[in-house]
């Protein structure tokens, strides 16, 4: 539905989808480095107005890297939250990050990162938002607390709002998650380990909400988990 502007003009309402790509919907990058990278990432059609939005899932074992920076496109994108997953032990440990830009042209572009140490490997789901009221979020939430093998935090959104979260865990091979507050877009054991679990999805045009629950419930004998989420108006 188009909302009236200012002097009766239309606005369009923000909105958000997913670019599906890649194996499993992810693009990754099985490097062993600090500073991934991640060629001819598609992004959806060129729009003025647009932000790509990046869900990064990193692995990397007993160490708890940061995300310091990324680029999209050569555009320095804005970090807006991370995690690690859970206590650090001598097992393969996950994390999981969102960042974002605006970038109004192309349709596929490279995505780089640097970490604060090298990760055994890397992989990314995109989604293309179009028409923002604001580029810095309006909330954040992180969890690596397991409770009962489900990762869960309450959310902020504003009206026609739109929602993104992004999770990893290890644990057995083969298990899967049950997102709730958000539509899943990929859910898959990483390429090079199959006890590792990336997924992520979203929904846009949100009502007005306080304290929206945004969680994952995970199948298996679970080791550790991550989860975040942004919202935008």
């Amino acid at each position: 539905q188009m909302m009236m502007g200012y002097g009766g003009g239309a606005v369009t309402p923000a909105s958000m989808t997913f670019i599906a790509g890649g194996t499993n919907n992810l693009t990754q990058d099985n490097t062993n480095t600090a500073t991934p990278s991640f060629a001819s990432v598609s992004i959806g059609a060129a729009e003025a107005t647009r932000r790509v939005v990046v869900v990064y899932h990193w692995r990397v074992t007993n160490a708890a890297l940061t995300v310091n920076s990324a680029t999209i496109g050569g555009i320095a994108a804005t970090i807006h939250t991370h995690i690690t997953n859970g206590p650090n032990a001598a097992k393969t440990n996950t994390g999981v990050a969102i960042f974002s830009a605006l970038v109004p042209t192309g349709t596929t572009t490279t995505v780089t990162v640097t970490l604060s140490a090298a990760a055994l490997s890397h992989a990314i789901g995109v989604y293309r938002s179009i028409n923002e009221i604001s580029g810095t979020p309006h909330d954040t939430v992180t969890d690596n607390a397991l409770s009962g093998n489900v990762l869960s935090g309450t959310i902020d959104v504003p009206a026609t709002g739109m929602l993104v979260a992004g999770a990893c865990a290890n644990a057995t091979a083969g298990f899967t998650n049950a997102w709730a507050g958000v539509t899943e877009d990929y859910d898959t054991a990483h390429q090079e380990a199959s006890g590792v679990s990336l997924t992520g999805g979203f929904a846009s045009g949100l009502s007005l909400e306080t304290n929206r629950t945004v969680s994952v419930t995970l199948t298996g004998t679970i080791a550790r988990g991550a989860l975040v989420a942004a919202s935008w108006g």
